[in-house]
């Protein structure tokens, strides 16, 4: 969406994403030794049943449907949020939902919109988008997602929470992330719990200058610290971050104007100090973000763009600890050759240490649900290649 006034906002813009990025901690003095909480590790049983994978239409619109996002609840059921509309950046635009219980998916839901954000912040907002879902360790829902005015550069991030398992939110909440006008923060990946109790926001900063920042919030969703997750770097966004056990973290960032068409990682290490200057992996890349999810026995599995300009194939990777060695895996997801992209998935584990993910098809107005048990990905371990990243 075009922006209206261009240059004013890009100052704007510019000036504070220069605060940002020379604030690279926090207000906060513990942030900087934080670790992410993660449950002792524990190996996962050798599966017993037949591979199998299966996807499922999640839902289905005339227009643009996108970026979804995915949370497991307590008894088994699957929760998704995304948005939709006629177009991307549409006054009409609205995040969706919907359940998967018994093997069906439920008729979708709208959680909010541009009228619904004015109406319950007092704030003017065009349209709404990127949705990403996460459980608090209080028990809560707590839904991020980009809120804005004009175009994506003037986006701010809203939090809504909800105490009944995601089916009614509260009012939206705008976090306060750049200085001056509080403009160009997105989010697109899931957040996770630290071992002080704050949630660890993954986010970008994206108009002239676009960079990836770590923000952490208290109970109340106010950010109080933030790191950089490319120091020294002006680039690369969309961070999708695997903690490990002793405290360090990988994190993979989506590749943008003026970096090589790869992945990039930046790594933190157990230490406490900074993330990484990002790096470009072997791994090919059409600009698009990759998701992924953490197993319990510290395995990985990431999921990409297959080729510097194919946005229609998805192709996966395998680490077994905790991303330091990795596999390419024979499987691909095939859209529909033109579409442009599938993909903007969001992985959670699923029974027994399988997956469980959903991606768009974001022009044919498609979400789908993809769904495989453990056999299947031992099956495709035992027939991956060595990748070095």
């Amino acid at each position: 969406m075009a922006l209206h006034s261009e240059t004013p906002l890009r100052l704007v813009a510019l000036l504070s994403a220069g605060l940002v990025a020379a604030t690279a901690l926090s207000e906060r003095s513990d942030v900087a030794s934080t670790a992410f909480d993660l449950p002792p590790m524990t190996a996962l049983d050798a599966p017993s049943e037949t591979p199998r994978i299966e996807t499922r239409l999640v839902s289905r619109v005339e227009g643009v449907a996108h970026a979804p996002s995915l949370i497991a609840h307590g008894d088994g059921t699957l929760q998704t949020v995304w948005y939709q509309g006629t177009r991307e950046a549409g006054a009409d635009v609205g995040l969706y939902t919907a359940r998967f219980r018994g093997g069906e998916w439920s008729a979708p839901e709208k959680i909010t919109d541009g009228e619904a954000e004015r109406r319950d912040s007092g704030r003017f907002v065009h349209t709404i988008g990127n949705p990403a879902l996460m459980r608090h360790a209080n028990g809560e829902i707590w839904l991020f997602y980009v809120a804005t005015p004009l175009g994506w550069s003037a986006a701010r991030i809203a939090l809504r929470r909800s105490a009944d398992g995601g089916r009614t939110w509260s009012a939206p909440k705008f976090l306060h992330a750049t200085p001056f006008f509080n403009i160009s923060m997105l989010v697109r990946s899931p957040p996770s719990m630290t071992t002080n109790g704050l949630v660890a926001l993954p986010a970008y900063f994206e108009f002239d200058l676009e960079y990836p920042v770590l923000l952490f919030l208290d109970a109340n969703g106010d950010i109080v610290g933030r790191q950089s997750m490319n120091p020294g770097g002006t680039r690369g966004i969309q961070p999708f971050v695997v903690p490990r056990q002793d405290g360090s973290a990988i994190a993979f960032l989506r590749p943008t104007g003026g970096m090589s068409r790869h992945i990039y990682v930046t790594q933190k290490s157990s230490d406490g100090g900074q993330w990484s200057r990002a790096v470009p992996t072997s791994v090919p890349n059409p600009r698009t973000p990759v998701c992924g999810v953490r197993f319990a026995d510290g395995s990985v599995v990431v999921v990409h763009n297959v080729g510097g300009n194919e946005w229609h194939r998805l192709g996966f990777l395998f680490s077994p600890d905790e991303g330091r060695t990795w596999l390419s895996l024979p499987h691909r997801i095939e859209g529909e050759s033109g579409s442009r992209p599938i993909g903007y998935c969001t992985l959670r584990a699923g029974a027994g240490g399988g997956i469980e993910m959903v991606y768009s098809d974001k022009q044919r107005g498609r979400i789908h649900h993809m769904s495989a048990n453990r056999a299947w990905l031992i099956r495709q371990i035992e027939s991956g290649t060595r990748t070095d990243l």
